[in-house]
């Protein structure tokens, strides 16, 4: 990406891993949340700290699309994966050690709220695997996933506000998905 070669397929894998894996992580904390639900409790102490974007029109909406923790955290999250695997010279202890630290630190930031932890632990996950682009992808997506709620009834006045939240990262995945699948004809087969 730096060097320029935006259809690289690594970039697409790289979007795509990172979307997968904020997909998956946030669609097992809301079945957990769900779940909780259904067992008879109340309400639930959901992650949503600048409330609903949409609801306060077009230009709150942008700057939760821009919003500075969706590269902050990711390169956060490097440092503290770069810095130990600096100190300890080998990749599990490393990321071990970089896990518990960032754990430790979203402990303390949020106190005992799983799904703080669980999103902690799968962006160490993320960064150990794939790197700083997919971080900065599961950092996007994160935001928009819990600062711009999407909606998809159209009676509501806030859907279509809702939608230009969500249009940066549906383009981002059709963007990663387009770049790292291979194009018809683009691979030919060996005949020998």
């Amino acid at each position: 990406l730096l060097e320029g070669r935006w259809r690289d397929p690594m970039i697409g894998r790289d979007l795509l891993s990172g979307l997968a894996c904020v997909a998956a992580t946030h669609g097992s904390v809301a079945l957990a949340y769900r779940l909780y639900l259904a067992r008879g409790a109340t309400q639930i102490d959901a992650l949503h700290p600048h409330g609903l974007a949409p609801l306060r029109g077009v230009l709150p909406t942008l700057a939760n699309v821009l919003h500075p923790a969706a590269l902050l955290v990711p390169f956060g999250v490097m440092f503290v994966l770069v810095l130990m695997r600096a100190l300890l010279r080998r990749p599990w202890p490393s990321t071990l050690a970089a896990a518990g630290l960032i754990a430790g630190f979203s402990l303390l930031l949020n106190g005992l709220h799983p799904a703080g932890l669980v999103l902690a632990l799968m962006m160490i996950g993320v960064g150990a695997r794939w790197g700083m682009l997919a971080l900065v992808a599961v950092g996007f997506f994160t935001v928009n996933l819990v600062l711009v709620p999407a909606v998809a009834d159209p009676a509501l006045w806030w859907t279509r506000i809702s939608w230009l939240g969500w249009g940066p990262v549906v383009a981002l995945a059709v963007y990663g998905y387009r770049v790292a699948t291979p194009r018809p004809g683009a691979v030919r087969a060996r005949s020998d």
